[in-house]
């Protein structure tokens, strides 16, 4: 991996973290605003890895659930 992904990868960990302490815990998306941003059609060409790593973060971001408990690992809930 070349040093310019991980730093947008370090980029956003660090908003992440710095973002916990007021970012709202749990999400406040519906069901099918969750399942928009992954529910999509494969692209017919391959993505570039800063791409793929762009459109995780878009498509994720706004499901995250913030907590600051260091125990708290996460889980997926499955919404079908």
């Amino acid at each position: 991996m070349n040093h310019e992904l991980l730093n947008l990868i370090v980029k956003e960990v660090s908003q992440f973290r710095e973002s916990r302490s007021t970012a709202r815990v749990g999400i406040s998306l519906s069901d099918e605003e969750l399942l928009s941003y992954v529910n999509k059609d494969l692209p017919d060409r391959g993505e570039t890895a800063k791409e793929a790593i762009n459109t995780l973060i878009s498509s994720v971001k706004n499901a995250l659930i913030h907590s600051v408990n260091p125990r708290y690992y996460g889980f997926v809930i499955d919404l079908l």
